[in-house]
């Protein structure tokens, strides 16, 4: 009697266990990596559309209130052959008050620290050209601007910021003294692709302004040029209505909105934090 019940329990549990799905080891992995983060996925994807336009049109309209007293640090990010330079030389041309240092030129950050320090001591705002692809590379900026007072930082996102077909194109085709002839651009920028983060506000950024298109960029540079030479109400309202046509939201953005965009999961970021004195393009030096 004792030995049937025996076997009729070992066949109900064999039964039992073949019955059940084999376990996928991915799957599991992937069902704790999102309880970890908290249903988040880490890996970074451009801000939504919502936050796009309303964080825009509120960099654009702060910029405007913004005196030609108060100095700014400006960083330029995104992979070589995104514009940058292209972009720094144009503001300094089309603007006021407005000086560029570049890492290509001044081979190591620390020069360029030191030039961006200059200028802000000459009562001068600074763009940072260099990549300020992660969270490392920037935070030297942002201690720069806690170094002096009353320096905002704003940070630009450029078009195909991350794109490294045109990217590293553009690399390929640009002839000066200071990007090395044979150069693998399409690795280059594949690496710091990979290592991008999306900027924050938690890093300390006090404005973000993310392009898209040349008509982005063209807005920033009217918003930079327009700052602190349209002090009556009139002219201001005429360009922030003119954002608000190019960058519709429910309402004009205030501090909470601000906060709100920073801590939103679509600006969360991934990659490297590695860091050794350098960005630039071509070489770490």
């Amino acid at each position: 009697m004792l030995y049937s019940l025996f076997l009729f329990v070992l066949c109900f549990i064999t039964i039992h266990c073949c019955a059940r799905k084999p376990t996928n080891p991915r799957i599991e992995f992937s069902k704790q990596s999102v309880k970890k983060s908290g249903g988040m996925f880490t890996k970074k994807t451009a801000s939504n559309q919502a936050d796009f336009l309303r964080q825009n049109n509120h960099a654009l309209s702060t910029i405007l209130d913004i005196s030609l007293d108060e100095r700014l640090i400006l960083m330029l990010c995104g992979i070589p052959g995104s514009g940058k330079s292209t972009l720094a030389t144009r503001i300094v041309n089309e603007t006021t008050k407005f000086k560029a240092v570049c890492q290509d030129v001044l081979g190591k950050r620390d020069i360029v620290f030191s030039s961006a320090q200059s200028i802000l001591d000459d009562g001068d705002s600074v763009i940072i050209d260099r990549c300020n692809f992660n969270k490392i590379q920037r935070s030297h900026w942002i201690k720069l601007s806690q170094l002096n007072n009353n320096v905002k930082v704003i940070c630009l996102i450029m078009p195909d910021y991350l794109n490294v077909d045109v990217c590293s194109e553009r690399a390929y085709n640009r002839k000066d003294e200071f990007h090395g002839e044979n150069e693998d651009w399409k690795k280059i920028c594949g690496i710091m692709k990979n290592d991008f983060q999306f900027p924050t506000y938690a890093e300390g950024i006090s404005l973000i302004f993310e392009c898209k298109n040349s008509s982005d960029m063209d807005e920033f540079v009217v918003a930079v040029a327009a700052r602190g030479t349209q002090s009556d109400a009139d002219s201001k309202s005429v360009y922030r209505e003119r954002w608000a046509r190019m960058y519709p939201h429910e309402r004009t953005a205030t501090s909470n909105d601000t906060k709100k965009i920073s801590n939103n999961q679509f600006t969360a970021a991934f990659g490297s934090d590695s860091d050794n004195n350098s960005d630039s393009e071509s070489t770490e030096k």
